[in-house]
């Protein structure tokens, strides 16, 4: 019966008495080990706080200089957190002392408990020296140069220590719900739950920063930056349809400082990238210093570049912006930089674009006129006259009386001037061989030129030209010249003056 039991045929249990004394006696060095760098730490934050309190004691005297006062804000922070984090290793020591004995049965949990007071003493540690740096850079102050000198240091230094000590904590929202939704640009994200779950999280970010407000910026600023850098350009795509937006939201420090550089990424992205931009800046643009958006005028010809030549939406939506970004620069710039571009649209092979090209060198000469920069005026006009009306294709001529017709309507120009400069130029077509061309002018002249006061007045000398010109065109060989040459003027807008009369 013996040989039958169970205890006799099992095999006997290995002595670990040993193992367990050599683990207790490595557990009680690690334990002194811990407890002498945590009685470093605390010499060296009584250290650093007493230096600090004698700078803020000195500085004291001169409170009322601005820059002082600063450095006194910043001080009375490292002194703060210096005496934060002596109370927190106080708290953890008195913690482990009351866990010890739990902690000697479980002692896998006492590994992982010291590796984590290393790390905060490590962390704490570096605080103080850099809190003993700032401190250190104000004791010899003894001139005003010195003071700013020392200025610009403590504020790199304050900065630094300041962004250490804040997280991306926040009381607007639940704060599980902000890190879920952060945890959306994980990469092991796409491929478990959504493999468009990045571009979602671009898509509502506007929305997320408008709740949090432009102090919490900060929670957010990194993720911006990883989908701003996305591997999918529907991720970058969605992004730079809405960078205009969170520009508002943010201001212009932030935008400067953290979405125009990224802007300056989507500039150089793909075409799908850069009409997110381009639809928008006007709107961005004009969020932007004065001098950052100067910058952006030697760039706006990079948009005449594109990836594919049949993307001629690219260049309609450019000649759009344009339009509205002429109100943010000066008649100067506008010359010099935009009406290259200008007249390089006018020319272009699609007629839609062509089209919007030419009510943007109107409103180009609108500027010039408003601005009282005459002499640009001219210029862009006699430059028209040689581009357009002088062309060996009769595109670029029927091109020239459609903008005479728009300068006409739009009433961007002195009426004294447009007779002087483009009226000659505008009734010589009346001759033009091409059947187009005539068309378009008996269009400018029935429809928009003699329904203005100032050409049927008495006694207008230029009223005579005009008319004799309309009379060829009534008697021209072509059908459809004849047609809207013969055409009556609307009545209702015989009496308005569309032209300024004051040259």
């Amino acid at each position: 019966d013996a040989f039958n039991s169970f205890l006799y045929w099992r095999s006997p249990l290995p002595d670990i008495s040993e193992d367990l004394e050599r683990l207790h006696s490595k557990s009680m060095d690690d334990e002194d080990s811990n407890r002498d760098l945590r009685l470093l730490t605390v010499c060296n934050s009584y250290t650093a706080s007493s230096e600090i309190k004698k700078v803020l004691e000195s500085l004291q005297e001169h409170i009322d200089n601005p820059d002082v006062e600063a450095q006194v804000q910043v001080l009375s922070a490292a002194l703060r957190a210096a005496h934060m984090d002596s109370m927190h290793e106080d708290n953890a020591k008195s913690s482990e002392e009351g866990n010890d004995n739990f902690q000697q049965g479980v002692p896998h949990s006492k590994m992982s408990t010291d590796g984590d007071n290393k790390e905060t003493s490590s962390s704490s540690v570096h605080k103080e020296q850099m809190a003993k740096s700032c401190a250190s850079s104000l004791q010899n102050i003894s001139s005003p140069n010195e003071l700013d000198r020392a200025n610009e240091h403590l504020q790199e230094r304050g900065t630094d220590f300041v962004l250490d000590k804040k997280s991306k904590l926040q009381n607007i929202i639940p704060q599980p719900l902000l890190d879920q939704y952060l945890s959306m640009t994980d990469p092991a994200r796409a491929q478990t739950v959504d493999t468009e779950i990045a571009k979602h999280c671009a898509y509502s970010l506007p929305g997320v920063a408008l709740t949090l407000g432009r102090q919490n910026w900060h929670c957010l600023r990194d993720t911006y930056e990883t989908l701003a850098s996305d591997e999918q350009w529907k991720v970058r795509r969605t992004l730079a349809f809405s960078i205009h937006e969170l520009a508002v939201i943010l201001g212009d420090k932030l935008t400067a400082a953290d979405l125009v550089p990224i802007f300056n990424g989507f500039l150089k992205d793909l075409d799908e990238v850069r009409i997110g931009v381009l639809k928008h800046l006007y709107d961005f643009l004009k969020l932007l210093h004065t001098d950052k958006r100067r910058e952006y005028l030697y760039q706006l010809q990079e948009f005449m570049v594109t990836d594919n030549s049949r993307n001629w939406r690219f260049r309609y939506e450019l000649a759009e912006q344009l339009i509205l970004i002429l109100e943010l620069y000066n008649p100067t710039d506008v010359y010099n930089h935009l009406r290259h571009i200008a007249l390089t649209l006018c020319s272009d092979k699609v007629s839609e674009v062509r089209w919007i090209s030419f009510r943007l060198v109107v409103a180009i000469l609108n500027k010039f006129y408003a601005s009282r920069e005459n002499e640009l005026g001219i210029n862009f006009i006699n430059e028209l006259i040689m581009r357009f009306h002088h062309s060996s294709k009769w595109v670029g001529r029927q091109a020239f009386a459609f903008i005479c017709q728009l300068v006409i309507e739009e009433e961007c120009m002195p009426v004294k001037q447009f007779v002087m400069h483009l009226l000659p130029s505008l009734l010589s077509l009346a001759t033009d061989p091409v059947p187009n061309v005539r068309v378009l002018l008996a269009k400018a002249l029935r429809r928009t030129l003699l329904e203005r006061a100032y050409f049927i007045s008495v006694g207008n000398p230029h009223v005579e030209v005009v008319e004799e010109t309309v009379l060829v065109l009534q008697s021209d060989r072509d059908q459809d010249v004849r047609f809207f040459a013969s055409a009556q003027p609307k009545q209702s807008n015989t009496n308005s003056t569309v032209l300024q009369e004051e040259s």
